[in-house]
């Protein structure tokens, strides 16, 4: 075991202690210095990892409503077009020749003679 440490390039006897050449306050100051420094990087990194969640969230937010935004537009276009076809099948069907053509086919129904005719009083 050595009996002399080196401190500063000087040799020291083990049984003398060990002191720094700075006085006692300036070394707590350094302390106190050292360690504000080091809670203001923690908060930063703290801060701009928040911040870098959040972009990231917001931007998979806006992506997913993009899908649902364009999944809608596809929809409303499809219901569009039904709705077109539907009202094209309603002005066919309020058609009174149509309706003629299609009771005679598929019913077999003819307008009445005159001698079918019967006035109620």
């Amino acid at each position: 075991m050595a009996e002399h440490v080196v401190l500063r390039n000087r040799v020291l006897p083990v049984s003398e202690p060990v002191r720094s050449s700075r006085p006692k306050t300036m070394a707590l100051r350094d302390l106190a210095e050292r360690r504000v420094l080091l809670r203001m990087v923690v908060t930063l990194a703290v801060a701009a990892a928040v911040v870098g969640g959040t972009n990231v969230a917001l931007r998979l937010r806006v992506a997913e409503l993009g899908y649902r935004l364009a999944a809608t537009q596809e929809a409303i276009e499809r219901l569009e077009l039904e709705h077109r076809e539907l009202r094209a099948r309603v002005a066919l069907s309020d058609d009174p020749e149509r309706l003629l053509h299609l009771a005679r086919v598929r019913l077999g129904l003819f307008p009445p003679a005159q001698s079918q005719k019967v006035v109620l009083p």
